[in-house]
């Protein structure tokens, strides 16, 4: 068995970057129309060239614009992408070559001593407004820590599936905010670590 929690946002990159094509063109033939002047072809031309730069960025950016991780009975393994180049490199090698999702940490999962679940409070685009992440930090016998953001979308199964099925196998986890507990009920987790904030301080 094997569980996947997170998958590249393909759909979402494609809506904005078919917006951003639909606006630099609407721009494009707003200057080749109006603007009589020679430069207008210069011009036109760098709004071509910033209309690549968006498609070949914009879609690798967003499509891996969050953290993938799946287990299955030997490896817990995650994506980890230090800039964006390597998020672009991942993406196309991804569609163009292996037609799957490359994960860059692999952790035996014999290795692991225990999983803490924590939360951590982050400002969120585009408002400012703060929100919550939930954490992983893998703790193996060696004495090595490796921390991801675990719950990394919606589909709250996927994620409970996982987790069950590392229980199974023998993962200890220590969840001293009763996270995952909480991750089972049909609440939003935020209302919960909310609370649990007010009453920390």
């Amino acid at each position: 068995m094997e569980y996947e929690v997170g998958k590249p946002r393909f759909k979402l990159a494609l809506s904005y970057t078919i917006g951003w094509i639909i606006l630099n063109i609407w721009l494009i033939m707003a200057i080749l129309f109006v603007d009589e002047d020679n430069t207008r072809y210069f011009i036109a031309s760098i709004f071509l060239f910033i209309l690549l730069c968006a498609i070949f960025i914009s879609i690798p950016g967003i499509s891996y614009c969050q953290l993938m991780w799946k287990v299955n009975s030997q490896q817990l393994k995650y994506t980890y992408h230090s800039t964006m180049i390597d998020k672009i490199c991942s993406f196309f090698v991804h569609i163009f070559k292996t037609h799957k999702i490359d994960y860059q940490i692999s952790i035996n999962m014999d290795q692991i001593d225990y999983i803490n679940v924590q939360y951590v409070k982050l400002p969120k685009p585009p408002f400012g407004a703060y929100g919550f992440d939930i954490m992983f930090h893998v703790h193996t016998y060696d004495g090595s820590v490796f921390s991801f953001q675990s719950l990394v979308t919606k589909d709250r199964e996927s994620f409970n599936d996982a987790v069950d099925f590392m229980k199974k196998q023998g993962i200890y986890f220590v969840d001293k905010y009763n996270i995952l507990g909480e991750l089972k009920k049909d609440i939003p987790i935020s209302y919960y670590l909310e609370r649990l904030e007010k009453d920390n301080d």
